[in-house]
């Protein structure tokens, strides 16, 4: 970005408008671009942001960077990373899913100990995962560091907080991208006790038009038995339904990443993984890549 301008958020509903200046080489040619966009102040650390000047959907969910500098202390213990991504070939798209709970040194480095992946219906577990995994910070671009996965990818992380990241890849290729969140995992006490609750369950924005995604109520119940009941409004192309109740679901936690934090719900065809206390995360392990969230 090389420059850009906004105005004070209005009083009453928060809105500002901003506009911003920006140049990028692609091969031998340099392009500038100028974009307006709309923003809505949520607080003093949050902000949603869409695009007002293209004929185009652009929506955007903005963070504050709470410190002037990063390093690799900034990067240390638990956290959970989840993400969408979309594979483009000449007239086809492929679409995956995937999240994995690891961990950082401080120092710099990062280990995954378990991960789950939907690669446009064929579930993998553990695809990502080992390490030590090198993060390099950039000093000229604060929060911004580069995995050093090897190989053709070109994995980020913009930090905003200690174990708090906007995720990006764009796996080697200008045809491939992926995105999503990284948050630090502080529950530590894995169990039905502390992950039972009554949960609101909602998508990640969906990656193609006719994708259904369903937002609803879940319980996740605090005993033994390990039910999940509740009631989702399906959405979709043509498809509109409220309320339709599910029941004689489990959930269970991984048994093979005991400490992780990771559990499934094999009847919804779900991998999840506990964020904190109030919140969890889950992909598809079936049908379309997707990631669903489940917060309190």
């Amino acid at each position: 970005m090389t420059g850009g301008s906004y105005t004070v958020p209005d009083a009453t509903n928060g809105r500002s408008t901003m506009t911003v200046s920006m140049s990028y080489t692609e091969g031998a040619n340099t392009e500038t671009y100028t974009g307006t966009s709309e923003i809505y102040v949520i607080d003093a650390n949050r902000m949603f942001m869409i695009n007002t000047s293209d004929q185009k959907a652009s929506s955007a969910d903005v963070r504050k960077q709470q410190q002037a500098t990063y390093s690799g202390t900034n990067l240390s213990g638990p956290f959970v990373v989840y993400d969408q991504n979309l594979n483009g070939t000449i007239g086809s798209f492929d679409y995956g899913s995937w999240l994995g709970q690891g961990s950082g040194d401080g120092a710099g480095n990062i280990t995954f100990g378990h991960s789950y992946n939907d690669d446009w219906g064929n579930y993998v577990v553990n695809k990502e995962i080992g390490g030590p995994i090198a993060v390099s910070f950039d000093s000229s671009n604060p929060g911004r560091a580069t995995l050093s996965y090897g190989g053709s990818g070109s994995p980020f992380l913009y930090f905003f907080d200690n174990n708090s990241a906007l995720f990006l890849d764009f796996d080697g290729s200008a045809s491939d991208l992926e995105w999503g969140w990284m948050e630090p995992q502080t529950q530590t006490l894995f169990a039905n006790a502390t992950l039972g609750g009554d949960y609101l369950i909602g998508p990640m924005p969906m990656m193609s038009a006719s994708q259904s995604a369903q937002i609803g109520e879940a319980d996740l119940n605090r005993t033994y038995s390990s039910a999940y009941t509740g009631e989702l409004t399906t959405g979709g192309a043509g498809v509109f339904s409220f309320d339709q109740p599910f029941s004689g679901m489990t959930y269970a936690w991984d048994t093979t990443a005991t400490g992780t934090g990771t559990f499934l719900i094999p009847s919804a065809g779900m991998s999840c993984a506990v964020i904190n206390s109030t919140k969890a995360v889950c992909t598809n392990q079936t049908g379309f890549p997707s990631i669903n969230i489940l917060q309190q």
